[in-house]
């Protein structure tokens, strides 16, 4: 009975791992040898079920979240704050510009099913860059928000922002630990030593991931991590234990390669 409820687990994650590679896939209507797709499902589909009013509405928020964190941080002055605002403004407005100029190119409405293929091949290579930096947020370092706080924050205030960075990710990654530890308990029940050492090893010896997005991309980034501590990891379990738990690392690997 437990091979076939890990079985089960194994068939429930790899689905999750197929979600995420066709996270592109379109809301599509087909009508004989004609597809129907609209504007709203391509943004949709784009966005996480967003519109992309509201896509466009969290990454200002999110925004509003980065200045916050910052001046938690660094106690900003008037100006300071000032520039912040305006870079990260700066970076929404190209990036959804940019997201136009390709919808632009796209026909919408009722198309044959041969020009259906050919349109979406091109739109990947256009769009699925620009919804990994969605994903992994408009205002990192290499931003325009991220350069301006690099030349506008003093060096005393440019530290501090980063050890609470630090600090949040961190407790962040901690988190996600334990809710993975909860998964893999679902397959290989889990004794309070072992969760204590993986997650141990996990935040003393790995980074956290750089796993933005969906729940089911944050526990793939952890069990990608418990990769890099396997052979620490491994002495813990039974063999027929770890074939389940490599076969979980393994299926993360795969997905988070995607990114």
């Amino acid at each position: 009975m437990k091979s076939v409820v890990v079985q089960i687990g194994l068939t429930a994650l790899m689905a999750q791992c197929l979600f995420v590679d066709r996270l592109f896939a379109f809301q599509v209507v087909f009508a004989g040898q004609t597809v129907q797709i609209s504007e709203g499902s391509f943004d949709k589909s784009n966005f996480g079920q967003l519109s992309q009013l509201a896509a466009k509405k969290k990454t200002e928020d999110l925004l509003e979240a980065q200045i916050a964190l910052i001046d938690k941080a660094a106690d900003l002055t008037g100006a300071q704050r000032s520039k912040l605002e305006l870079a990260g403004q700066i970076d929404i407005h190209r990036f959804f510009s940019q997201y136009e100029c390709v919808k632009r190119t796209i026909t919408f409405g009722s198309i044959p099913r041969h020009e259906w293929q050919a349109q979406l091949t091109e739109m990947r290579q256009k769009i699925d860059p620009m919804m990994l930096q969605y994903a992994q947020g408009l205002h990192e370092e290499s931003s325009l928000f991220g350069k301006t706080a690099a030349m506008t924050l003093d060096a005393d205030q440019y530290a501090s922002v980063r050890r609470l960075r630090q600090e949040r990710a961190k407790s962040t990654y901690a988190n996600y630990i334990r809710v993975t530890l909860a998964m893999i308990d679902r397959m290989v029940p889990l004794t309070q030593v072992q969760r204590s050492t993986i997650s141990t090893l996990l935040l003393s010896k790995t980074d956290p991931p750089r796993s933005h997005g969906s729940s089911t991309m944050q526990l793939f980034g952890v069990l990608n991590q418990m990769g890099q501590i396997e052979d620490e990891i491994h002495q813990l379990f039974s063999e027929q234990e770890w074939n389940v738990i490599s076969r979980l690392i393994k299926t993360a690997k795969a997905a988070t390669s995607k990114q």
